[in-house]
């Protein structure tokens, strides 16, 4: 009986049986180990990726600011600015050129708590297919925005310029954009395997923006939440197709168990 088990796991596994190591957690392991190396999984980066990009697109109308476009209009429907138009408006004015470049670092070191020269930044241009640099550009003007309205109290980029309550709601959606960077850095790592967090970071966004799109001051995100809801759940629907999913949460949990 010993062989032809020892027969099937070198079968199912390609690994020799070896005996000292012949307990029930060890076969499991092998067997799950074998199991997802031949199970197929989506990406869920990229499912991270077109869930934020649904919620951002959905939100937000304005296109992606250009210099030679000198009509582009950042007002929506309903007569208020699209403050993210604006924001990625300010990134690439900043950019234009090199005496705006160091304006916009001057800006950071002339605050009335001003920024050691060692934390000087420049901002990041903003990337259609990168919804991360939506998130990134949002928080860190928001946060220099609190200090002093860059273009009011220095000299003027232009026309751009946001009120106390479009600055209010680009803090909002940086807030609900650091949902999914959290639910992306949970399932990032360059140590090892972190399939077995797919399902729970999956989980976890869908139930953060979930919460908060029925929040009276959420209200103006509504239709991009329930977009970037719709994403989650339609490819959360879909990992029903392999088990590789829950298999790798098992192997981890009896990685844990002591022999």
């Amino acid at each position: 009986m010993l062989v032809e088990f020892a027969s099937c796991i070198k079968n199912c596994t390609g690994k020799e049986w070896i005996e000292t190591k012949c307990c029930i957690r060890y076969v499991i392991l092998l067997y799950l180990q074998s199991r997802l190396r031949k199970l197929g999984t989506r990406c869920q980066a990229h499912v991270f990726h077109l869930a934020a990009q649904a919620l951002i697109s959905t939100y937000s109308k304005a296109l992606f600011y250009d210099l030679k476009d000198a009509g582009l209009e950042f007002v929506s429907e309903n007569g208020q600015h699209d403050e993210i138009g604006l924001v990625r408006a300010i990134t690439v004015k900043a950019h234009s050129s090199a005496q705006r470049e160091q304006l916009f670092k001057d800006i950071q070191s002339c605050l009335p708590d001003p920024c050691p020269p060692s934390q000087v930044f420049q901002l990041l241009l903003d990337m259609p297919i990168c919804w991360s640099s939506t998130y990134f550009v949002d928080i860190f003007v928001y946060e220099l925005g609190l200090q002093a309205d860059m273009m009011a109290k220095q000299k003027k980029i232009d026309e751009l310029m946001l009120t106390g309550e479009e600055w209010k709601r680009v803090q909002l959606f940086a807030s609900l954009l650091a949902h999914a960077d959290n639910a992306q850095q949970s399932f990032s790592s360059d140590k090892g395997c972190t399939l077995q967090h797919a399902l729970p970071a999956l989980e976890a966004l869908h139930k953060a923006w979930t919460i908060h799109s029925d929040y009276k001051r959420y209200a103006p995100f509504k239709d991009g939440l329930d977009a970037a809801t719709d994403k989650l759940a339609e490819y959360y629907n879909c990992t029903a197709d392999s088990n590789a999913y829950t298999l790798s949460i098992c192997k981890c949990l009896l990685c844990h168990i002591s022999v």
